[in-house]
């Protein structure tokens, strides 16, 4: 194997090694399977990935249950991660990989369509309980959580794999484009400026075309401006599950806010709100005078689109502003108990 591989040199038995990457209080490698913290939601986690393993799908680990010290024992995906580089490697924003993203997440979706989870399951995040037409998303299929093999620091090319997606402590019941749509934020990606500049992307023009071609390789034929509005929606779920956690205590969450990073997602959407182009094109153009007339219908949603969520936006932003300078030290609790996503409207988680 590789030597970047760490499980080429973990040879001692017994011996734990720290992986790369982590928020959650990290990962370790010992006796060749991954160690993690578990938590309420660990039981019907592992439900799914058992699932999987039945269903003979290979993009996701082995759940192999708890050992004595309370940690989850899950299988070893080996390969290479983006860990905690910055900015992350070329081949993150290569054509190759988005591709595969795409094709991982088609089959995935594939596999667990048929998961009827356990009645009353606990899932870390989310508050809708599984119904008919559901997935169970992995809902942070993103750069820091895909395993390729082999390892590469240049590129992804065609011999170059995606093993598949760890790190599921988000999984939870939503629509399959509820899914697709936090993939297409993280890899197109849809993120804010600043931020995507830092992880290396600076090609925003190519953006709309990125777009097209994930959604083309899961197969998704609709508009893109549905996806759009998928993401726009997600994310600010997203924001109220940090928020909401944050609150009760959990200190990952905590940590989210106090970095930043809430704020760093408002900016997408802010400038989300501003690029209407994204979304004007179809994944497969009509032809003639067709292709006007939808184009024309496609823009114009995306506008009405547009001005609904910047005025919930706007609403946002004000409403966050006062809670910083009422409770400097609280304000993402005061927040909470005020912003809702009815706010936002849009399509159901």
């Amino acid at each position: 194997m590789d030597e970047r591989d760490p499980l080429a040199t973990c040879k001692a038995s017994g011996v734990e090694q720290r992986l790369p990457g982590g928020n959650a209080g990290g990962a370790v490698l010992v006796d060749g399977t991954v160690r993690r913290p578990t938590g309420p939601w660990t039981p019907a986690v592992h439900d799914l990935l058992r699932h999987l393993e039945r269903r003979g799908f290979a993009g996701a680990p082995r759940a192999l249950g708890v050992d004595e010290q309370g940690r989850e024992v899950l299988s070893y995906l080996p390969g290479a991660t983006v860990g905690t580089a910055s900015p992350w490697p070329p081949w993150v924003h290569t054509d190759e990989a988005l591709e595969q993203v795409g094709r991982w997440l088609r089959c995935y979706h594939a596999a667990v369509q048929d998961f009827v989870p356990e009645p009353g399951a606990t899932w870390r995040i989310g508050s809708r309980s599984w119904q008919p037409g559901d997935v169970i998303g992995h809902n942070d299929a993103a750069p820091y959580n895909a395993v390729w093999w082999p390892p590469s620091e240049s590129d992804v090319s065609s011999s170059t794999e995606l093993v598949g997606f760890i790190d599921w402590d988000f999984a939870c019941p939503c629509s399959p484009i509820w899914d697709l749509a936090f993939t297409a934020f993280s890899w197109v990606p849809l993120h804010a400026r600043d931020v995507i500049a830092a992880e290396g992307f600076t090609d925003l023009a190519a953006r709309p075309r990125r777009l097209r071609l994930l959604l083309e390789a899961y197969g998704y034929s609709g508009p893109p401006s549905e996806v759009l509005q998928a993401v726009q929606t997600r994310i600010a779920a997203h924001i109220q599950d940090i928020l909401d956690l944050a609150g009760s205590g959990d200190s990952l969450f905590a940590s989210l806010v106090d970095d930043g990073s809430v704020d760093a997602l408002d900016r997408a959407m802010t400038e989300l709100d501003e690029e209407h182009t994204l979304g004007t094109t179809p994944v497969r153009r009509p032809r003639g005078g067709l292709r006007f007339l939808t184009g024309v219908a496609v823009a114009a949603s995306g506008w009405l689109i547009g001005l609904f969520a910047d005025h919930s936006h706007r609403l946002f932003v004000a409403r966050r502003e006062k809670a910083k300078v009422e409770h400097p030290r609280q304000w993402h609790v005061s927040l909470r108990a005020r912003y809702r996503m009815s706010e936002r409207g849009g399509l159901v988680r």
